[in-house]
């Protein structure tokens, strides 16, 4: 998301549903779907309650 300078999940799906070059880069099968925004909603705050964030910053 900061790098194409995307401020939300909403701006990050409806750009990862319209470009498939994007959805590979970031993992995802070409022709397959995109998660939803609530699915990455819930990927980030696991992982900001986790602190994997703050421990992958550090190293």
């Amino acid at each position: 998301m900061r790098v194409y300078n995307m401020d939300t999940f909403t701006e990050l799906v409806d750009r990862l549903t319209q470009d498939p070059v994007l959805r590979y880069q970031c993992g995802f099968e070409v022709f397959g779907r995109v998660p939803s925004i609530a699915t990455f909603s819930r990927f980030y705050c696991r992982l900001t309650e986790s602190g994997a964030l703050h421990e992958l910053f550090k190293q």
